[in-house]
């Protein structure tokens, strides 16, 4: 299948999909870069049912979000109107916003269709997460911190 048919199959199925999912099942895991985010994710994303959406806040895989304030390292702050910021974080933790650069390209499609909650990992959304955590429709949000000698004996 090519890619822009997957895209467009996701796309399709997110949107559809995300009227009867219950958003309190999805799984959000955040951190800073190289603090564990993928590894739990992937461990997490093993359970039955789950599926990985990878870093829904991608500016190449999320066009619109540029235009709504997001930008690489931070989230949109001081807006007068954050309503469709706080919409654009709804839809993406029901899966609403669905697309090809999220879903890891060896996950089939049918996997996807039956799942029954996602596995949201992001990095550098740590902001966002007591907007996630105040939110009673969505379940607690996850927070990976690594200490920084860890990752500084990475790198050696």
């Amino acid at each position: 299948m090519t890619y822009g048919l997957r895209n467009a199959a996701l796309t399709a199925f997110g949107r559809l999909q995300a009227a009867t999912y219950d958003p309190s099942k999805t799984l959000t895991i955040s951190g800073s870069p190289r603090s564990g985010t993928t590894w739990l994710g992937e461990v997490l994303a093993s359970l039955p049912g789950a599926c990985l959406l990878w870093e829904p806040l991608h500016l190449q895989r999320q066009k619109d979000l540029a235009k709504r304030g997001f930008s690489w390292r931070t989230l949109p702050s001081g807006l007068e109107d954050p309503e469709p910021v706080y919409a654009t974080l709804r839809d993406i933790l029901r899966g609403r916003r669905l697309n090809a650069g999220m879903v890891h390209p060896g996950t089939p499609l049918r996997t996807v269709a039956k799942r029954r909650f996602w596995v949201i990992k992001f990095v550098r959304a740590n902001a966002l997460l007591p907007w996630i955590g105040s939110q009673p429709e969505f379940r607690a949000p996850l927070l990976l911190v690594r200490h920084p000698c860890a990752y500084s004996a990475q790198q050696n």
